[in-house]
């Protein structure tokens, strides 16, 4: 390494990596890696430099060129914890959560009472699925903390996780009282109250409401556009998401994109993810231009728009992880939407639109639970595209006794929903529950789940509990041992019963006050079989309990569902990418009538 410099050029380093770091504070983050850089080159034996750079890289998204800066700093001072904290996240970047636990291990070694340490830990034991223990290090976080927000969040996100919505709204309550400026811990409330059952539609609104005032507060919206307010013209529109790979939300996301037409949309995909897939090189090439926007922080992001001239951006993610809502409340676009990748409104009132349609969201009641203005997709708002190589359905599963099964995520099995299960299964003699999930090979989880339904008085052995599988297709011959699908409540599912239905099981929904408790209803009204939709917990379980017992109709129904799902309206690609363009130029048409 170069030989360093005299004292006095040593603090001039410093005072630029301190500027550097307030360039990040105030949401600069990218000025702040570039002007690293410049020092990283001119004086690689700095480690202030190669330290707070490779921590910037990684907050930037860039964890590959993070690594090697880190490199730099570890061999100045490789047990460092400081270091080796920013090693665990670049770990954590690559999904090596073993090396990162490996990581805030050394970290507690130096610093027993590390509360970040613990935290981060805690998070690493989740992906290695050791829940308890994962609890008890974020416990130990909090506790060492307990004015910190950020820590309280993490137990709250965790408590969610571990199906306990209810709870994990209270943690996180609390998490927003520590500070009321912090916009993470009222995200992070507001999207758990999704799945909370014992929460009114109005207070979820509420919630997310408040998130938006935090962070509408905090940045400034732009103010003018040079964009040409011509209600006719092609519009530039950009979709920002991280999902764009083999992602429930390009199930979605691809038949709009391929069937677009350029002369009326010219779609930008702005994405956020760290590597792709074959589905992200079928999106590239349906594609009108394609940015990698991962690295970039918020203010970048809406500097793109403007050099690409963008008319409408397009929010795919939500209150989601990895969501860039801070960039759609700067105003960067003259119009900007939210579609798609989340139930709920944002909060945001500078997002212009929802889209929606009006089984989800009907008016004018729902009008009242967004921030954004609603605008309704002529029929469902969304539309499938099963994944290719998928399975062909089997005309029967060859059953001696009827299967239930429902494939989503733990957490939105809430106690309401498990009650209803109980009923079906003590209605119908000898049926059982199949319920499919990555979090199903815990063994807490299992038990959870067997002493639930034990305490609704049904035998444990009648849940047949299963792991995630990986393999797309292998995943999807797993419904041919499925009769009847079970959709859960008040959140329902949306690729689970798309899949449920592509691969011939039909599927029971419960249309709620909601619209995550709506997407149910709306889906299967697409598909012609509003008749499976209940309007209360006991009609629902009563529409299960029949279809249980009419095996015939149950045969029909599923050698004739795959052609069903595909001529219909779910999956007509080319009707909906008009139909979509119709609502998007609605938006359109409302700003041109007064462009500021």
């Amino acid at each position: 390494m170069a030989k360093r410099p005299n004292p006095a050029a040593e603090a001039r380093l410093d005072a630029q990596v301190n500027e550097a770091i307030e360039l990040q504070q105030r949401g600069q983050l990218a000025k702040g890696v570039e002007m690293l850089r410049r020092h990283a080159t001119q004086a690689p034996w700095h480690f202030g430099v190669n330290f707070t750079l490779a921590r910037m890289l990684v907050l930037s998204n860039q964890p590959v060129q993070a690594k090697y800066f880190l490199e730099r700093a570890q061999a100045m001072a490789p047990d460092h914890p400081e270091v080796l904290l920013v090693a665990a996240h670049i770990h954590e970047a690559a999904a090596d959560a073993q090396s990162a636990v490996d990581c805030y291990d050394k970290i507690l070694a130096q610093r027993p009472n590390d509360p970040e340490a613990y935290s981060g830990k805690g998070k690493m034991l989740i992906e290695l699925e050791r829940p308890d223990e994962a609890f008890a290090c974020m416990q130990r976080a909090v506790e060492l903390a307990p004015k910190e927000p950020g820590y309280v969040s993490a137990l709250g996100i965790h408590t969610l996780e571990n199906g306990l919505p209810h709870d994990a709204c209270s943690i996180l309550r609390k998490a927003c009282a520590l500070d009321p400026k912090d916009p993470g811990p009222h995200a992070s409330l507001a999207y758990a109250m999704n799945y909370d059952h014992l929460v009114s539609p109005e207070d979820v609104y509420q919630a997310h409401a408040a998130y938006g005032r935090i962070v509408e507060r905090a940045i400034p919206p732009k103010r003018s556009f040079a964009n040409s307010p011509d209600p006719d013209r092609t519009l530039r529109i950009a979709f920002v998401s991280r999902d764009m790979r083999e992602h429930s939300v390009a199930y979605f996301f691809e038949p709009l994109l391929e069937h677009h037409d350029p002369e009326r949309l010219h779609i930008s995909c702005y994405s956020l993810s760290r590597k792709g897939d074959h589905v992200t090189d079928r999106l590239k090439d349906h594609a009108d231009a394609w940015r990698e926007a991962g690295p970039l922080d918020f203010t970048q992001l809406c500097e793109q728009f403007a050099k690409d001239r963008i008319d409408i951006a397009v929010d795919l993610s939500g209150l989601g992880s990895g969501n860039r809502l801070l960039a759609f409340a700067a105003r960067p676009t003259p119009v900007s939407l939210t579609w798609c990748g989340y139930p709920n409104t944002t909060g945001l009132t500078r997002i212009t639109a929802r889209l929606i349609d009006a089984i989800t969201d009907p008016p004018p009641q729902a009008d009242a639970l967004a921030a954004e203005r609603l605008g309704r997709i002529d029929g469902c708002f969304l539309c499938y595209r099963p994944p290719q190589g998928s399975p062909e359905p089997v005309p029967d599963t060859g059953n001696d006794h009827v299967v239930f099964g429902s494939f989503n995520a733990t957490k939105k099995y809430t106690p309401p929903t498990l009650d209803a299960w109980a009923q079906m299964l003590t209605r119908v003699p000898g049926s059982t529950l199949m319920l499919k999930h990555r979090r199903m090979r815990i063994p807490d989880v299992q038990r959870h789940f067997r002493d639930a339904f034990a305490e609704r008085g049904v035998d444990p052995d009648r849940l047949d509990l299963r792991l995630a599988v990986d393999d797309t297709c292998e995943h999807l011959k797993i419904y041919y041992e499925v009769d009847i699908g079970l959709d859960p409540f008040p959140y329902n599912g949306t690729t689970t019963t798309c899949e449920a239905l592509a691969m011939g099981v039909p599927v029971v929904a419960l249309r709620g006050d909601r619209h995550q408790a709506r997407v149910g209803a709306s889906l299967l009204t697409a598909v012609g079989l509003e008749d499976l939709v209940a309007d209360s917990p006991e009609a629902y379980v009563d529409a299960a309990v029949a279809l249980a017992e009419d095996h015939e109709r149950r045969r029909a129904m599923r050698a004739g569902m795959r052609e069903r799902v595909l001529t219909s309206a779910l999956c007509d690609g080319p009707g909906f990418a008009d139909r979509f363009e119709r609502a998007v130029r609605a938006v359109w048409r409302t700003w041109c009538q007064d462009p500021r």
